[in-house]
């Protein structure tokens, strides 16, 4: 895989916003700061860094911490046709970039393409998913629903549809992603969501190579997750990855980034820095 970093991977703190591109020459954009091993998050569906950045301050005393933007989001470009493949490609590139191991934590959608490029390189030491959607039904019927409503111009309606939809939000949860600063960016991107979730409705997980999998990778869910596909998706990983550990975010749902980022990141730096 040909790698053209576009500004320096030294582990620093306060690296700022870097590029690297990708095996298809799609520009990921990512960045960084702090000191220590590194840990790199991959986004879900809001497809950009800009909501995990608050978790930087409870993680940097610890860790070098790198948030990308996927591909068609923030400061990453795209590329047609789309494939999980490569935004898996996307996490490997700059994991590659780094230069040395790099833990990766991938929330929601970002958790199944952080799981896939975790099978593509040995780059990746460590692997935490969040609730990653690995066996999802045929969810056309929301699909349909969101794309009237983005070609009726109601881009904030097929928002919340669209989370309801795939991540079973409670209202109060929707009330508080549309006032995050984020939600303007999750709204204009959700032509991107769609496309996303047309891929997911195709993806099929193979249990043979879960079971090959070698890299220790700590599951997590909120203890009051009520979505039963991310619930199965869970329980299935649970059942086949050798090297796992589980936990449970007491009193949180799908956005403990949001919601307790202390808790999180807590759970996150028991699992990184446990001796093995």
């Amino acid at each position: 895989m040909a790698l053209v970093l576009l500004s320096s991977s030294a582990a620093v703190a306060g690296e700022g916003e870097q590029k690297v591109r990708s095996e298809d020459g799609t520009l990921i954009g990512f960045e960084c700061a702090g000191s220590g091993p590194e840990l790199l998050i991959v986004p879900g569906g809001s497809g950009v860094r800009t909501r995990w950045l608050p978790m930087f301050s409870y993680l940097t005393k610890d860790f070098t911490v790198c948030a990308m933007d996927r591909r068609g989001y923030g400061g990453s470009t795209d590329a047609m046709p789309y494939s999980l493949e490569k935004e898996a490609r996307d996490v490997s590139a700059v994991v590659q970039s780094r230069g040395r191991p790099v833990a990766v934590l991938g929330h929601s959608f970002g958790g199944l393409i952080a799981y896939e490029a975790a099978r593509r390189t040995p780059a990746i030491s460590q692997l935490i998913l969040y609730e990653a959607p690995i066996a999802y039904g045929d969810h056309g019927v929301v699909l349909d629903k969101v794309e009237a409503l983005l070609a009726a111009g109601d881009r904030d309606g097929a928002g919340r549809s669209f989370l309801a939809g795939f991540n079973g939000l409670s209202n109060t949860e929707l009330d508080s992603m549309q006032a995050q600063p984020s939600w303007p960016n999750l709204v204009a991107g959700l032509d991107l969501s769609v496309r996303q979730m047309r891929a997911l409705n195709s993806y099929r997980w193979n249990e043979t190579l879960a079971k090959q999998m070698r890299t220790p990778t700590l599951l997590l869910s909120g203890s009051r997750t009520t979505n039963t596909e991310n619930l199965a998706s869970m329980k299935t990983l649970a059942d086949t990855l050798p090297h796992r550990d589980v936990a449970l975010l007491e009193g949180q749902e799908h956005l403990a980034m949001v919601y307790d980022p202390a808790q999180l990141a807590e759970v996150i730096k028991r699992f990184l820095l446990k001796p093995r």
